[in-house]
């Protein structure tokens, strides 16, 4: 058993397929298979459960992934102990980041951060902020920029803006409008009433919307789930419902006049933080990103491009 065999077996376990961990590590299926089924002869008992769907873990396959994780997080830790010896940053860094703040924030971010490190390489992963937690949790990741993160005794989190959601509705120039007549604002309660398109659990958003209704007493109108932005986006300018959103994800829709932004009043606040594994000694590369994360998130802010406040609402 070596740690080459131990990362195969994780990207396995984590995924539930071996052509997706094939994909992510960019080998082939059948090297990976091979690899694994030496792994189940060397310890005599079978890993994963085998099915038309997929791959799970056995119990002997769940106590291996549990041992396994301190293994690969304590060589990864060696690694960026040695890599803080040197005060030029270098490496390979994982940065997760949510769809509508990817696609405003990573191409400055990237752009000056390369300019800066170009010794560091960046991989850069877009998914939910409640899968990202895993992700930092489980060492997938390194750094993720992520919407209301639950305080955790392995994570350094970094307050970066306070949003202000709204409700996102049909343009004047989307196909949707002449189903859709918007009111001039909108309030919590009207969470309870209008048809909502929103992701399923555990993305943040969903989490949000349903606590600031249960509140009230109510529960959401759910019309449609949809886990991807682009998806969302597109069944509003439809006319098929409506969804809660900060301004950022809509801002070329806005300016296009496919969708708009009604601001929910009284607010419903989304907090955007920056988190990281608290490492004994965290790597100058992933320092450096946050530090860059932080600035660009306040350039944007201040050119007006990110609505929104960088100070915690007391």
């Amino acid at each position: 058993m070596d740690f080459r065999e131990l990362r195969y077996f994780t990207y396995v376990a984590e995924l539930k397929s071996f052509s997706q961990a094939a994909t992510q590590l960019r080998i082939a299926q059948s090297a990976i298979s091979r690899c694994i089924g030496q792994l189940e002869g060397e310890l005599g008992v079978a890993l994963f459960n085998r099915h038309g769907r997929g791959v799970t873990l056995t119990e002997a396959g769940q106590t291996l992934y549990e041992r396994a994780q301190v293994l690969l997080s304590g060589l990864q830790q060696a690694r960026e102990d040695v890599a803080t010896t040197s005060r030029v940053p270098r490496g390979h860094l994982r940065l997760a980041v949510p769809p509508a703040v990817g696609q405003v924030l990573t191409p400055p971010l990237i752009e000056r951060y390369r300019a800066l490190y170009p010794q560091v390489t960046l991989h850069i992963h877009e998914g939910f902020s409640g899968y990202m937690y895993e992700w930092l949790l489980s060492g997938r990741v390194d750094v993720a920029v992520m919407h209301n993160p639950v305080p955790h005794p392995s994570l350094d989190i970094q307050h970066l803006l306070t949003e202000h959601m709204n409700v996102i509705v049909p343009g004047p120039r989307s196909e949707g409008r002449k189903h859709w007549t918007p009111l001039e604002s909108y309030g919590v309660a009207d969470l309870a009433k209008l048809p909502l398109i929103l992701p399923s659990r555990p993305h943040s958003l969903r989490v949000l919307m349903e606590q600031a209704v249960g509140e009230r007493g109510d529960t959401l109108n759910i019309a449609l789930e949809a886990d991807g932005l682009p998806t969302i986006k597109s069944l509003v300018m439809r006319g098929l419902g409506v969804t809660v959103f900060t301004y950022v994800a809509i801002t070329m829709e806005a300016a296009n006049g496919t969708l708009a932004a009604i601001p929910l009043e009284p607010g419903i606040d989304w907090r955007l933080e920056v988190a990281s594994r608290r490492d004994r000694n965290k790597s100058v590369a992933a320092r450096e990103l946050i530090r860059l994360i932080d600035e660009e998130v306040h350039a944007l802010v201040k050119a007006g491009i990110w609505q929104g406040s960088p100070q915690l609402d007391s």
